[in-house]
């Protein structure tokens, strides 16, 4: 079962993570919060058609 973590705000937090085998990392290090409205406007313009 792959493991994700919530919360990463820093690259060391991720290294760490992954050292100890999480698959995934998801956190603000990544991309602050978004609301639906501008995620489908991001999805729109990086579609893979």
């Amino acid at each position: 079962m792959p493991i994700v973590a919530k919360g990463a705000k820093t690259e060391a937090q991720v290294a760490q993570l992954r050292a100890l085998g999480c698959d995934f990392t998801q956190g603000f290090l990544m991309s602050r919060a978004v609301r639906y409205e501008e995620l489908k406007i991001f999805l729109a313009g990086h579609s893979r058609s």
